[in-house]
């Protein structure tokens, strides 16, 4: 998988609040920029054995669309979230 795919996948996800999201849109704007993140995810991956969720949890944000429905959004960074 690509750093490419997994910041689509993301974004069709819609799991991330709009200014997260515009950001994780200019990625795909520069090969540098994604380059760099691959970098960073490689880093991640090669230290997941210390990796441990934050003590005080995610912080979780639900909203209310206009059929009544609710959505959570979780409030994590980007490179979490690209990780997960």
């Amino acid at each position: 998988m690509t750093v490419t795919n997994l910041v689509h996948g993301l974004l069709a996800s819609r799991l991330m609040d709009e200014a997260k999201r515009a950001t994780l849109a200019e990625f795909l704007n520069s090969p540098t920029i994604l380059d760099k993140v691959a970098s960073v995810l490689n880093m991640c991956m090669a230290g997941l054995k210390l990796w441990i969720w934050p003590a005080e949890g995610m912080t979780i944000e639900m909203c209310r669309y206009l059929n009544s429905k609710y959505k959570a959004f979780t409030d994590m960074e980007i490179i979490d979230a690209l990780l997960l």
